[in-house]
């Protein structure tokens, strides 16, 4: 390796297949790549020690890479060797490393965070760890020796079987105690279920997720996420080393303040100690802590609750926490959608969170935008080959060998996709100049979430022999929405052949309808999911749904679909 000194730059001439290999030792670096086939591009990174890899560039590059703050250390590398895996596509020269973001936080962070749709409430009451018997909030009839999958407080899942027959009774027994605590009213939900795994295991779609869609999701989300609502800073800070250790993440996006604006305790003396604790330990852990200022929210309604907002406002977007941490990084959602007119409020303007403090489905990517500029600054830009990595076929959707069924459907389909379309659904397909896949999707007269309905899916996944419990993949899809009419969801999902269903944001009502959306390129990823058991195929799917409320005519979608992919993941 060669060092290069702190403010110095110095030229690469990369060979054919080769790639370009960094260490920051803890502090800021950049470097600018103009390969010889592709554009140029120019990324940030730092200031975690973890080594870097730029490429492989098959025809080679030439690069500038600049050092900031830091003692660094480079090289650049001859091609790789072709390599392979047992049930796998060769794929030579393919690099594909993310750095991992744990979400933590109370219910704005689960808002991005990993969650499990449960299909009851947990009762009127919390249930501490180490129950036998869970409390569901109706009466319950279920059979002994019956999967049951409960969320716990922390959004966390637990998989248990049922001990005995529950005969309309809220009382359920349970073989195994439960780990943790379970929650009441949402946090604590529960389900029953004959597939392997429990389905829906999904992607949330919430400010961090959203900005990490629009950046082309350049870091991974680490499943399992923590994220439940009323979480106080006391609570969470008492969580946070536990999953820092079990998740090791480079970086940690903490929403930790909210449920704290109204309690009436001092910024200074005590919510301020407990937000440096929460730093020291992400930064005591080798990650980097991104701070999230309190949103505005109607329940800061007084000018004493004002006073504490502010100060936390002020201390975190202002320089304070970042000038006694320097390695601490901070996100202002605090003033983009303040009402600025309430004198002693701290409300949102209207048309953003129609309950007062979380952002609505519909205006997610609305206010994650305003985040972009500073994530872009330090985040690190993922160069590598997601696509050479895929094990699905075509994830690029290029040819136009696939097909589609419905009275509605017409035109072309990228190869091994099929396109369907439900009954009074019109879907014209067609292949763009750039290869990828276009679908025109509208429904004349009145249409309906659940039956009005246009899937896009990918052929099936052969699931190779050596694939199991053990083994976690993940999807996505990268998408541009050119235009829209009283749409909601937009969401993938895969489904595997034992009947599990995955998926990504299906639950953020009228997500789609965000103007913020309109002619951007989104990255949408799924949650990384562990591979049933005796699970023999798996295959990708985009959803294209319209409106919730009213049965509204004239829906309408435009949509270019540029990929969509299966890899192989890890969950912590």
């Amino acid at each position: 390796m060669t060092t290069l000194a702190q403010g110095a730059s110095v030229s690469l001439t990369v060979t054919d297949g080769g790639i370009i290999s960094v260490a920051t030792n803890g502090g800021m670096g950049s470097i600018i790549v103009t390969p010889t086939v592709g554009s140029a591009e120019s990324v940030n990174f730092g200031p975690l020690p973890a080594r870097q890899k730029f490429g492989p560039y098959s025809e080679g590059a030439t690069a500038v890479l600049s050092n900031q703050t830091a003692v660094m250390d480079y090289d650049s590398t001859p091609p790789q060797s072709s390599v392979s895996g047992a049930g796998l596509p060769a794929v030579t020269g393919a690099i594909y490393t993310k750095s991992r973001l744990l979400v933590f936080g109370n219910s704005i962070a689960a808002q991005s965070g990993v969650a499990f749709d449960g299909v009851n409430n947990a009762g009127g009451s919390d249930q501490r760890a180490s129950t036998a018997t869970f409390v569901a909030g109706s009466v319950q009839t279920i059979a002994a020796a019956a999967k049951i999958a409960i969320r716990t407080y922390t959004g966390e899942v637990e998989t248990d079987v049922v001990a005995s027959t529950v005969t309309a009774s809220t009382s359920i027994p349970l073989v195994t105690p439960t780990r943790k605590m379970v929650r009441a009213s949402s946090n604590g939900t529960f389900t029953v279920y004959t597939t392997d795994q429990p389905s829906n295991i999904r992607q949330n779609l919430g400010i961090v997720s959203c900005a990490m869609a629009m950046l082309g999701y350049q870091v991974e989300i680490i499943n399992p996420s923590y994220g439940y609502g009323g979480a106080t800073i006391q609570q969470m800070v008492a969580d946070l080393p536990n999953f820092l250790r079990r998740s090791r993440p480079q970086y940690v996006a903490l929403h930790l303040l909210e449920n704290n604006m109204t309690t009436g305790e001092s910024f200074e003396t005590v919510l301020k100690p407990l937000l440096h604790k929460a730093v020291e330990e992400c930064l005591r852990a080798g990650a980097v802590p991104i701070v999230y200022s309190a949103v505005p929210s109607t329940t800061v309604n007084d000018a004493p609750k004002s006073a504490v907002w502010d100060a936390q406002s002020t201390y975190i977007n202002g320089g304070g926490l970042v000038a006694r941490y320097p390695l601490c990084k901070t996100v202002d959602v605090s003033t983009p959608w303040l009402d600025a007119t309430a004198p002693t409020s701290r409300p949102p303007v209207s048309g953003v969170a129609t309950d007062g403090t979380h952002p609505d489905g519909n205006r997610r990517f609305y206010c994650a935008a305003f985040t972009l500029p500073t994530l872009t600054a330090f985040l690190p830009t993922y160069i590598g080959d997601r696509v050479g990595a895929a094990i699905n076929a075509n994830p690029t959707l290029s040819g136009s060998g696939g097909g589609g069924s419905g009275a509605g459907f017409s035109g072309s389909v990228a190869t091994s996709y099929s396109v369907a379309a439900a009954a009074g659904v019109t879907a014209v397909a067609s292949k763009n100049a750039d290869g990828s896949q276009k679908i025109v999707f509208s429904v004349a007269g009145a249409s309906n979430i659940s039956s009005t309905d246009c899937l896009l899916t990918n052929a099936n996944l052969s699931m190779p022999t050596n694939f199991g419990p053990a083994t976690a993949i993940r999807g996505w899809v990268k998408l541009r929405i050119n235009s829209q009419a009283a749409m909601a969801l937009i969401y993938p999902q895969i489904t595997f052949s034992g009947g599990e269903v995955h998926s990504s944001g299906q639950n953020e009502t009228n997500m789609a309808a965000d103007s913020e959306l309109i002619g951007r390129i989104i990255t949408v990823d799924l949650a990384a999911v562990p591979v049933p058991g005796g699970a023999t195929t798996a295959s990708m799917s985009l959803r294209i749904r319209p409106q919730t409320v009213g049965s509204p005519s004239g829906t309408a979608m435009d949509v270019d679909v540029l990929e969509m992919g299966i890899e192989p993941a890890s969950i912590a």
